[in-house]
C-alpha cells in the first residue's frame, strides 16, 4: 500500500507549533516511532498558554517542523483511544479525525505461538493508519519497535476512551 503523506497544516499559530516533529523533552509522550522513510510519528502532551494539557499528533521529520500537527488548540482536542486484550497480547489505538480523513495510531503485541510448554514468541507492531472514510490510504509501519509504544496510562489522561477499536 502506498505511504502517502499527510497534508501540511498551514494553520498553527507560532505559540502552538512545536518546533520538532518529535516530542521535546519537556513534553510527554504518549506514542512515538520512527517509519521506514526516517519520519517521526509522534503523540506528545502539549501545553498552551493557559497551561491545559492535551495530546497532539505529530508527523515528519523527527529534528524538523512537522509536516502534520493537530490539534494545534485546547479548543480543538479530539483524541480518542481504545484498547482489547488478546491470547497473550493485545492492543491499544489513539485516533483523530480532520474532516473526512481518521488516523489510528496502535501498538500490538500478538502471541505467535501456542504449543504448550513453549514460549509464546510475542511479536510487537506499532503504526499508524490513515483513513479517507472506510477505505485505509495509508499504511505508515514504524521501523523496529517503537521507541515509546501508544501509553494507556496516558491516554486515559488526555483522550477519550472508545469502547471499541477504530479497525478491524
Amino acid at each position: 500500500m502506498a505511504e502517502a503523506a499527510p497534508q501540511q497544516d498551514s494553520t498553527l499559530s507560532p505559540a502552538n507549533h512545536p518546533t520538532t516533529s518529535a516530542c521535546a523533552e519537556t513534553e510527554a509522550t504518549i506514542f512515538s516511532c520512527t517509519i521506514r522513510d526516517g519520519r517521526t510519528i509522534a503523540v506528545c502532551v502539549q501545553r498552551d498558554e493557559q497551561g491545559r494539557q492535551y495530546a497532539q499528533y505529530r508527523f515528519g521529520q523527527g529534528d524538523e517542523p512537522p509536516e502534520l500537527a493537530w490539534p494545534t488548540s485546547f479548543d480543538e482536542r479530539g483524541m480518542q483511544w481504545a484498547s482489547v486484550p488478546y491470547s497473550g497480547g493485545g492492543e491499544a489505538q489513539l485516533s483523530f479525525a480532520r474532516g473526512d480523513v481518521r488516523y489510528v495510531i496502535y501498538s500490538r503485541v500478538i502471541r505467535t505461538n501456542f504449543t504448550p510448554g513453549e514460549p509464546n514468541d510475542p511479536r510487537f507492531e506499532d503504526g499508524a493508519y490513515v483513513y479517507r472514510g472506510e477505505r485505509r490510504i495509508s499504511s505508515l509501519p514504524c521501523a523496529g519497535e517503537a521507541a515509546r509504544p501508544v501509553s494507556v496510562a496516558m491516554a486515559e489522561r488526555f483522550a477519550e476512551q472508545q469502547d471499541t477499536l477504530f479497525t478491524d
